[in-house]
């Protein structure tokens, strides 16, 4: 493979933004960029890839204006006008509204309330999300918020978007919608992501960052088109393209680890949620979950799966009745519940308070009180197994987004929790961190419920599939059967949106094709 002459592809198009052995170095003295040179020309439709902790973040952050550079020169045009969406929606969002939240950019470049008023309603009808334009952002789901996001920045229509790993916590049916939308943008696009079946569809320019630095500059055709590469680079896995438009049987990981034991670790029994601003999340719920068993969580954004699994954990009290090991989850007993059931949020940084990965690692045990030896030995294995090892005094916010999931998982692992519970949590990862992630989780004794839209991830770990769809569970089997019969019930149901159901098509091909399945 070669790095392409960019301009010979781009020719007509005039340059916008170049950057010229561009440096950065937070505070504190962590080099993130080392001698970045970089072209940007009209047009461009760049995929910005690499390990976790290469700097792509960095250098998003850099190119739309919001990190000077330490080093170097940074050009734009003075036509430039850069919008990012940021890889935390919640670093956007701000409002009390979702209109608002849409509204605050155009508001604040002056356009009169009735013109931005109608841009919204336009955008949010092209984004299907005018039915959210009254909730409170922070009741609505990740992937929900994510969309939000998006459309705050694009209803600006900037001449340059940046979209920090855009997908992340998005179901199908939003991945597509958030494809077909950036698919008709007609300016810069710069986007920063491992899900290579996106990128493939969106950019024709992959710039490889590898520990700070420019590797290489390739055209996209170039890149996928080495599997090797793929894997260097820390791309998404290759049989994701060469799959689609077959039908082959499943081969899927049967569960082995479950419970025999017909006695619940955790029941519920008719139990809702209503949020503040009256939206109901949970309706009627009963769920009977056993000891050693694997669940994968499954459903559209907004069903309603990380309301239940905040009250799994004990974050949230819902009305109906939650046992424990056979006992009410009273109030006393939802304040130990911690020390037992533990929880990965989808958002690593709802979690991340400590000035310090080691004591971040060694909160949950401190606070059991384990004796200083036990906690350093907890600390350093689970360290370890997410391979943070060396990290312990690196500041948990300066590390890149799959780092810091990494960091929280690490949290968790030290408290040797009976209940996993994970929301999302392959989020951000490159596909090395994910193989590793698997190989975590594989050898846990744990009882492990994880939500996730990766049915490929899932089927590695998970021996019972829980589908959910607007605050109800409308499936409940064995996952083996999910993935191997459920193809055309998935077709035939109204439960889901079309475009969710061709992804859960598409992914169950996928597997067939699989390397990682026996």
């Amino acid at each position: 493979m070669h790095d392409v002459a960019y301009r010979v592809t781009v020719k007509g198009y005039r340059k916008i933004v170049e950057l010229e052995k561009v440096g950065y170095i937070y505070p504190g003295g962590l080099r993130a960029l080392s001698n970045i040179s970089l072209s940007v020309y009209e047009g461009d439709r760049i995929a910005l890839v690499g390990h976790n902790g290469s700097g792509k973040t960095t250098l998003g952050k850099v190119l739309a204006g919001i990190y000077a550079p330490t080093e170097g020169k940074c050009w734009k045009d003075d036509s430039v006008v850069c919008g990012m969406v940021f890889q935390d929606p919640d670093d956007q969002l701000f409002c009390t509204s979702v209109k608002d939240d849409i509204a605050f950019g155009l508001l604040t470049e002056g356009i009169s309330p009735d013109v931005a008023g109608d841009r919204v309603l336009e955008t949010a009808e092209l984004f299907g999300i005018s039915n959210l334009l009254d909730r409170e952002p922070h009741n609505l789901s990740y992937g929900q918020r994510k969309l939000v996001a998006l459309a705050s920045v694009l209803v600006m229509n900037p001449s340059i978007v940046i979209l920090d790993e855009p997908t992340a916590g998005l179901d199908p049916e939003y991945e597509e919608k958030a494809l077909e939308i950036l698919d008709g943008y007609k300016g810069t696009l710069i986007c920063i992501s491992h899900d290579l079946f996106f990128l493939y569809h969106l950019c024709n320019r992959a710039v490889v960052l590898k520990q700070g630095k420019i590797h290489h500059d390739y055209s996209m055709g170039d890149l996928v088109s080495h599997r090797a590469s793929l894997k260097e680079h820390g791309l998404d896995f290759t049989y994701r393209f060469y799959c689609c438009g077959t039908d082959f049987p499943v081969k899927t990981k049967t569960g082995e680890k479950g419970s025999e034991a017909n006695e619940s670790l955790i029941s519920l029994r008719n139990v809702g949620y209503r949020y503040r601003d009256g939206t109901v999340a949970l309706h009627g719920i009963s769920l009977d979950v056993k000891k050693g068993e694997r669940i994968g969580l499954i459903g559209a954004n907004g069903a309603g799966k990380s309301t239940l699994a905040l009250i799994l954990s004990g974050v949230l009290k819902p009305c109906g009745e939650y046992f424990f090991e056979g006992r009410p989850v009273t109030d006393k007993v939802r304040g130990e519940l911690w020390k037992r059931v533990g929880m990965v949020f989808q958002d690593p940084m709802d979690q991340l308070f400590c000035p310090s990965c080691r004591e971040e690692v060694a909160f949950g045990p401190e606070n059991m009180e384990l004796d200083g030896e036990e906690v350093d030995n907890r600390v350093r294995w689970a360290m370890n197994c997410v391979n943070l090892a060396g990290y312990d005094d690196r500041v948990p916010h300066r590390l890149s987004g799959g780092e810091q999931r990494r960091l929280v998982l690490a949290s968790v692992l030290s408290m040797r929790p009976e209940v996993l519970i994970l929301d999302e949590p392959t989020n951000n990862l490159d596909p090395e961190s994910e193989s590793e992630l698997i190989k975590i989780l594989d050898s846990l004794e744990s009882t492990l419920i994880i939500i996730s839209h990766d049915l490929c991830f899932l089927s590695f770990l998970c021996d019972r599939a829980v589908v959910m769809h607007r605050g109800h569970i409308v499936m409940d089997l064995p996952f083996q059967d999910f993935m191997k019969h459920e193809v055309e019930s998935l077709r035939l149901s109204h439960y889901h949106h079309h475009g969710y159901r061709q992804k859960c098509c598409r992914t169950i091909r996928e597997l067939f094709y699989s390397d990682w399945i026996g």
